[in-house]
């Protein structure tokens, strides 16, 4: 924004002191500034003093992004992605978290590479994944640290990998410390001994390294290999939470929406759970969908649900997915369309998500949402029936009675070629 253009919506802003916040948001957004279109784009998203507005809030993403604000190009980006208040487009979502990541937001930088690793509206790259991965950890960035991690060790040689972090803890690294500690606790390259794992993620927790405080906490509050300690797990979660790591966040959250080692506080569970879910981490875009369909902590709005369901199931997990789909089937925050429905169960399934394999076999039977195929709704139903549901077993044995012997030998043909294709084993093995 230019200073005489600055200068503008300060003059008016100080002579519209009758005006409302989101009144005075809308004037300085209309007169160009960045930042108001940014926040305006949040009221009409959040209806936060404004009528909720999916297609207005992305508007004013969209001109703030496209003059090139950094973070409502990334927030634009994930819009797209996840189809909210615009089609959903994977392409153009990579598109706007580029533009973000060359600014160097790190959230940006984050998307990006988990879009080049996974493929998702862009062609699968891992070598340039691996670099905007490396870009935004090293602007501390805890969810690209820890995939980061995850990856090193993948590609390195266990007792290289073993040797490399012990002689980086023993000089205090802090990361390393906790990279050395989870080998011990999986016995990767070295003998597992949860002990020395420990020990080790005890002395990077002591530095205040993320990572270690969340599993230190999780391991309190769980009491796994340490005495259960809720309240010692909260401080911990808090402290990691208050770094930024997304899985302390959502633990903190979690402690907060039942009590456990702190007072029990819907309004911090939310605001927890929130900053995770902003930060990309699906189990709490779930937990935050889960409150807006029941109204548990937030006012009761399924379009809401939806918005965060779509933000988990593109980053590809089975329950948001499965939970998507469900909206789609019921028309619960959503125009109802079997279709999307179906599709929605069918990544799901893929997965190995049993409730949805039984959803996609259901719709095989009775043909919603795509065609009717009674070797194909066999086919789920009898790889979802592993879950034990008593209803999926019914149904599979009502299919069964339609099938004639060559149609039952080809569903069985397919279930097990199947499970031998994805290591699964039959019901009850």
């Amino acid at each position: 924004m230019t200073k005489t253009l600055a200068l503008v919506v300060s003059v008016i802003a100080v002579t519209c002191l009758a005006c409302s916040d989101i009144d005075r948001t809308r004037l300085k957004a209309q007169l160009g500034s960045l930042d108001a279109q940014l926040m305006l784009g949040h009221r009409y998203g959040s209806g936060l003093g404004v009528e909720r507005d999916e297609e207005e809030a992305t508007k004013w993403y969209r001109r703030a992004a496209v003059r090139g604000h950094a973070r409502a190009q990334l927030v634009l980006g994930n819009r797209q992605l996840a189809g909210a208040g615009v089609k959903q487009d994977p392409v153009e979502a990579v598109s706007w978290f580029h533009k973000a990541a060359e600014q160097g937001d790190a959230d940006a930088q984050y998307q990006l590479a988990l879009a080049y690793l996974s493929g998702q509206g862009v062609a699968q790259d891992s070598k340039e994944g691996v670099a905007w991965l490396e870009k935004a950890a090293g602007q501390g960035h805890e969810g690209a640290r820890g995939v980061s991690a995850r990856l090193q060790q993948q590609a390195a040689d266990p007792e290289q990998l073993v040797e490399s972090y012990r002689a980086k803890a023993e000089q205090g690294d802090a990361d390393a410390q906790f990279s050395l500690g989870m080998l011990y606790m999986q016995g990767r390259g070295v003998a597992k001994n949860d002990a020395e794992g420990m020990r080790w993620i005890r002395q990077a927790a002591e530095q205040d390294q993320a990572l270690a405080l969340t599993y230190l906490g999780y391991f309190y509050a769980r009491g796994q290999g340490v005495e259960r300690d809720a309240k010692r797990a909260a401080e911990m979660y808090q402290k990691a939470a208050e770094q930024g790591a997304a899985a302390a966040q959502h633990y903190l959250a979690e402690a907060y929406e039942t009590g456990s080692g702190v007072p029990q506080d819907n309004g911090a569970a939310v605001a927890w759970f929130r900053k995770a879910a902003e930060a990309g981490l699906p189990q709490s875009q779930k937990a935050l969908a889960k409150r807006y369909l029941t109204g548990a902590g937030v006012p009761r709005d399924p379009v809401e649900a939806a918005r965060w369901l779509r933000l988990a199931a593109a980053a590809g997990d089975p329950g948001g997915q499965h939970n998507l789909g469900f909206l789609y089937s019921h028309g619960r925050g959503v125009e109802k369309d079997p279709e999307q429905a179906f599709r929605w169960y069918l990544r799901a399934a893929e997965q190995g998500h049993v409730l949805s394999r039984a959803k996609l076999g259901l719709a095989y039977w009775i043909g919603e949402g795509t065609e009717r195929d009674l070797i194909r709704s066999y086919l789920w139903l009898e790889l979802g029936r592993i879950g034990g549901d008593p209803e999926t077993q019914k149904s599979l044995e009502r299919v069964a009675e339609m099938l004639t012997d060559k149609q039952m030998a080809e569903a069985r043909r397919l279930a097990e070629a199947w499970r031998a294709q994805h290591g699964e084993t039959t019901a009850g093995s």
